[in-house]
């Protein structure tokens, strides 16, 4: 878990921690109040703000020479901000403003031995971003709107990147929202939600030496973050507190209603392009009682590739939805619990141009392809050794994994699979299973003569493949094309249909 200096501005901004109502906008909250909280929720994050002075000046608190700085598993960030304006409104509000922009330094530890460490300078510009604070001391919500906000990565140094000159342009267009925080009993807690027109992205970058260039530019439309849970970066930056991440609750959401894409990569042999569009995408991570769940999909993907090193023009992709989610335990238990993963691939196509480099003679059926894989299990997360002189244990135990459902279909053909297994301790330290899948491939047979007519399979990989289906599965009882195998590994026998067929160490 990295933690990076923040303001409450550029938390919104950037990362938008949290949507939390501003419930409490009657009461009163002071320009002294709303200082105190950003160093509050600055120390909460496990981040140091200093300012050089400090000073009311009528209605408005001048706060300058303000310098933020954080550290977690070897990643420094310091940032410096030259002044920040808190205004009292006279209506129990406090309007706060700043430098148009500030410059972040970033430190990162060497990408390989003996390598020096990465640094990156990165300028944020913020102009007329204005931030309306109201609530109580202990509950203040921010209401925050910008035209624009601008993140520039002017300079990276220490590595490979140097070399290759690397530019990094985002703008952030039209944003609104609010920014929360708030003081319990099990800390400061955080909450947002932000809401922004666009996101436009631009990445530059050459190897002289390679007479090489790379260009891709983005731009995201109709992009919301929202996220609430506790600050609690100080305690778990290193991720060492097994009673942190037991008690740790959040939930972070993203979401993008389209994209557009272009790489370019040009070289001495000619230039490589690629074009794509992205329809409705989501993104969610939640934890809870120990445990995280994540979820991620993509609709209406579409990828067109053109390169000098094929002989034939757009070769496209295209995919009407990609999803992955899991949960999985974080922290330590005497128990096993709960985890799960699931990911599916729906339509994928491709175009005539790739049908036509892969299969000339058209032999293989071009329908879409599809997969789905669901499976759950139990796995008991362990707490390493208190003592550093102690021998590690492994991460976690698997104690069960069940495949509710595999099933791949394409080529003229399925897949299909569902089963379970448990696992018992084995003094090599690796769990031994007592598993059962039964498995089913329909239109076996025919994915196999058509794979030799296109010539993408060979003669004796064909007999070798019969071979196969011959020794480890049964045809189908109904004389229709497809096989059916039960697959078990028992007493580290593995076998199929009751046929041994291999003895695991």
């Amino acid at each position: 878990m990295h933690s990076y200096p923040k303001t409450p501005s550029l938390v919104a901004a950037l990362m938008a921690c949290a949507a939390w109502p501003a419930g409490a906008a009657w009461a009163d909250v002071t320009p002294e109040e709303v200082w105190q909280n950003w160093q509050d929720t600055s120390a909460a994050m496990g981040q140091t703000v200093v300012a050089g002075s400090v000073a009311r000046e009528g209605d408005t608190l001048k706060i300058g020479a303000v310098t933020m700085a954080s550290a977690a598993n070897g990643i420094t960030a310091e940032g410096s901000i030259a002044q920040i304006l808190m205004a009292d409104q006279g209506d129990g509000t406090v309007l706060v403003t700043m430098s148009p922009d500030y410059p972040l330094k970033m430190r990162l530890p060497p990408t390989e031995a003996g390598a020096p460490e990465v640094e990156l300078n990165i300028l944020v510009t913020q102009d007329d971003l204005r931030m309306i604070a109201s609530g109580t001391a202990d509950a203040i919500s921010y209401d925050l709107t910008a035209p624009a906000i601008k993140i520039k990565l002017d300079r990276i140094a220490g590595s490979a990147a140097q070399e290759a000159n690397l530019t990094v342009d985002a703008t952030l267009s039209a944003l609104s929202g609010t920014y929360a925080t708030r003081k319990t009993d099990a800390g400061m807690q955080a909450d947002s939600a932000i809401a922004a027109k666009g996101l436009a992205l631009a990445v530059l970058g050459a190897d002289p030496a390679q007479q090489s260039e790379f260009r891709a530019t983005a731009a995201i439309a109709g992009l919301a973050l929202k996220s609430s849970g506790a600050l609690a970066g100080a305690a778990l930056a290193a991720g060492t507190d097994p009673n942190g991440l037991a008690a740790l609750e959040t939930l972070s959401e993203m979401t993008s209603q389209s994209t557009e894409f272009t790489l370019e990569f040009a070289g001495p042999s000619g230039t490589t392009m690629a074009n794509g569009t992205l329809g409705l995408g989501q993104i969610s991570a939640k934890t809870k009682g120990g445990a995280m769940d994540f979820a991620a999909s993509q609709s209406d993907a579409a990828l067109t590739v053109t390169t000098p090193s094929v002989p034939v023009p757009d070769m496209a992709v295209a995919l009407d939805r990609f999803a992955l989610a899991f949960t999985i335990p974080i922290a330590p238990s005497a128990v096993a619990l709960p985890f799960a993963f699931s990911t599916e691939l729906a339509n994928l196509t491709l175009s005539d141009t790739i049908w036509a480099l892969l299969d000339p003679s058209a032999a293989l059926p071009r329908d879409p392809i599809h997969l789905l894989l669901d499976s759950s299990g139990t796995t008991k997360v362990n707490a390493q050794p208190a003592d550093p002189n102690a021998a590690p244990l492994l991460p976690a135990e698997l104690d069960s994994l069940a495949l509710n459902s595999l099933r791949i279909e394409g080529l003229g053909a399925a897949l299909t699979a569902q089963g379970s297994s448990t696992f018992t301790p084995d003094p090599s330290g690796i769990p031994s299973p007592n598993a059962k899948v039964d498995v089913t491939f329909l239109g076996a047979n025919g994915l196999l003569e058509k794979l030799a007519t296109s010539g993408l399979v060979g003669p004796e990989m064909l007999t070798f493949a019969g071979f196969l289906l011959t020794m480890a599965a049964s045809p189908m009882a109904d004389g229709s094309d497809g096989y059916t195998s039960t697959i078990e590994i028992q007493d580290k026998a593995v076998s199929a249909n009751g046929q041994v067929l291999y003895q695991l160490p």
